[in-house]
């Protein structure tokens, strides 16, 4: 027997439509605050001086306490006049992502240098890449289900005739 009406389709499309749009909007955003970075910054080469550990602690979804250790790369860097800095590099996964003495560029911010990001693409647009995508999933769910629910409206119209 066929549904006369197809409501988790209709909230279906409305969900995925706020939610491309919210994505979107977020990528938009965060493409205009790293391209803002960008047009205000320097690359200096930075060395790294050493690595730490360091550990993280949270309560999982079964209320158990879990600590994760990790470690990061110390960074230093001068900026254009003379001052030095260091950042903290946090890995992928638990290991120090360079090495002791390791040369890797330095993008810092000339408003103030104690901003600064190792310079590759993905600590300067991989977050606004995954946004997109997102954005971009939610998308093509909306117009999957707008087309499913197309669908439905007309096979009900052909079978009230």
């Amino acid at each position: 027997m066929p549904r006369t009406k197809t409501p988790s389709k209709v909230s279906g499309m409305v969900v995925a439509i706020i939610f491309a749009v919210a994505m979107y909007g977020a990528a938009v955003f965060a493409t205009m605050d790293r391209l803002e970075f960008v047009n205000h910054s320097k690359v200096t080469t930075g060395t790294v001086i050493s690595t730490k550990s360091k550990t993280s602690s949270k309560v999982d979804r079964k209320f158990i306490y879990t600590t994760k250790s990790y470690e990061v790369s110390i960074i230093y860097y001068k900026d254009s006049k003379g001052k030095e800095h260091t950042i903290e590099e946090t890995p992928f996964l638990s290991k120090a992502p360079f090495s002791v003495d390791e040369k890797v560029s330095v993008r810092y911010d000339t408003r103030d240098a104690d901003i600064g990001v190792v310079d590759s693409f993905v600590n300067l647009y991989g977050y606004i890449v995954m946004f997109f995508a997102i954005a971009t999933v939610f998308l093509l769910v909306f117009i999957f289900v707008l087309m499913s629910w197309r669908k439905d409206k007309k096979r009900m119209r052909e079978q009230k005739i």
